[in-house]
């Protein structure tokens, strides 16, 4: 697998680390049933809502129980990712250097003369010079990477909480109303039209909680950023490495 096919793959990975237990919790919360029981013309309204009214709070527990789950299991996943990704970088850094030293040794066994023998040791030395100077910058972009990831997942993480927050808010605040209408004697279909409106309210601002969840666009930036870095450290090396090529070959002219 070559290098921009991984990072397209590891992108994609991320972004679904990042936005899918927010996305699947939004979709799976705003879908579940405050009304059931409670429908009908609204006669029996006050008569069930103590029963239904417990019956949610189990519903929605459940489903924020769901959320921590999967937020931990993309957690352990976005982690198994990076250490896949540094363990195949490690791995082919490795065979890099053991392909350089090979070469070096065999630039030493042709430098027979004391200037050919200064132009192999100063070209080791900028060859490993600029290496190094690409792994640097690299993993630099690496880090910056991952770093934006994880400020974006903590900030979906934010807004999926007080969205949250919010919702049980309006919900209790909902079901404490219309409770209170009923112990006042309010007509039950009555307090059940203020209840459904106070609901739905409550719904519709929570869903809209899924127009801010973290899409593609969200990353670009982060990623731009990681491939303008990584296409420098590439470039730098390849400049690095033609000037120390070239100057190598002074002190090994081709036979006339």
């Amino acid at each position: 697998m070559n290098k921009k096919t991984y990072l397209k793959i590891g992108t994609l990975v991320l972004l679904v680390v990042i936005s899918a237990p927010q996305i699947s919790f939004a979709a799976r919360l705003d879908k579940v049933d405050l009304t059931k029981g409670l429908k009908g013309d609204g006669s029996q309204f006050c008569v069930m809502i103590d029963r239904r009214s417990t019956d949610l709070d189990t519903k929605v527990n459940q489903k924020l129980q769901q959320l921590q789950t999967r937020r931990n299991d993309r957690a352990t996943e976005k982690a198994g990712h990076r250490s896949d990704r540094d363990a195949q970088i490690a791995n082919h850094r490795g065979q890099a250097d053991t392909r350089h030293d090979t070469r070096f040794a065999t630039l030493d066994t042709k430098a027979t003369t004391d200037v050919q023998k200064a132009a192999v040791t100063e070209f080791k030395a900028s060859v490993t010079a600029a290496i190094n100077a690409r792994r640097t910058a690299i993993d630099a972009a690496i880090r910056d990477f991952r770093g934006a990831v994880d400020g974006l997942t903590d900030t979906q993480k934010s807004k999926v909480d007080t969205a949250v927050a919010e919702f049980n808010t309006a919900r209790i605040t909902a079901i404490n109303k219309a409770k209170t209408s009923c112990t006042a004697g309010t007509d039950s279909a009555t307090v059940k039209a203020a209840f459904d409106a106070d609901i739905k309210a409550a719904k519709d601002a929570f869903k809209a909680v899924k127009d801010l969840i973290t899409k593609k666009a969200d990353v670009d930036a982060a990623i731009a950023t990681r491939k303008t870095a990584i296409d420098k450290a590439i470039s730098d090396f390849k400049t690095a490495m033609t000037a120390a090529q070239d100057k190598l070959k002074l002190a090994f002219p081709k036979a006339q």
